[in-house]
């Protein structure tokens, strides 16, 4: 079951000389788990981009003619007829985005998001104003300031402009990239990127 893994034995020499047997066996780093909620242009670019790393991408929309396509092969693409419903499936530390076509259902996916204490990350497409509009309705469904302090909105480090479907995915990349290394420096989650990229824990 080992030398399944991966592990096999090696015959190294010791210092004092002698020959000794080792088991080598090879630790993987768990792979980023990535749910996009909304199959639209973005939602496409985004799985272009992901799927060149190491990461498990799950697409999941509404609409059937959205799911209905060519995705890379790293990509799993799932039809739901109430999207929120799928984030209570979501592994933990799961990198969730959302970026559909509605904007109440926006809102329902953040809100399902931001309830779950183990998620890793909750990104929202969108501009400032999309995000208070959406802070103020979300503080009326009970969620608390700190929690909301996690919600990134706009996605995407700053210093990278630009609104078509590839710059948004390319900065939305490095965006969770850098999340991801910060969160594994620290073992601290979830943490917010503040304007400047810079990630902090939040306070309250």
């Amino acid at each position: 079951q080992l030398m399944q893994r991966g592990a096999h034995v090696a015959t190294l020499r010791a210092a004092d000389g002698e020959a000794r047997d080792v088991l080598i066996e090879p630790v993987d780093k768990a792979p980023l788990n990535l749910i996009i909620f909304g199959g639209g242009h973005v939602g496409r670019a985004c799985t272009e981009v992901f799927a060149t790393l190491d990461a498990n991408i799950t697409v999941v929309d509404s609409r059937h003619e959205y799911i209905d396509h060519a995705w890379p092969a790293a990509v799993t693409a799932m039809y739901a007829q109430q999207p929120e419903d799928f984030v209570a499936l979501a592994p933990s530390q799961a990198y969730f985005l959302v970026m559909t076509h509605d904007h109440a259902l926006d809102l329902r996916l953040c809100h399902a998001i931001l309830a779950r204490r183990d998620r890793a990350f909750c990104g929202l497409i969108g501009s400032r104003s999309k995000q208070r509009r959406f802070e103020k309705r979300l503080r009326a469904m009970g969620i608390d300031d700190a929690t909301l302090a996690t919600l990134t909105c706009p996605i995407g480090i700053p210093t990278i402009a630009g609104k078509q479907p590839g710059q948004i995915a390319i900065a939305t990349a490095a965006q969770i990239l850098e999340h991801a290394q910060a969160v594994a420096a620290s073992n601290t989650a979830p943490l917010r990127l503040t304007a400047g990229g810079n990630p902090t824990r939040p306070q309250g």
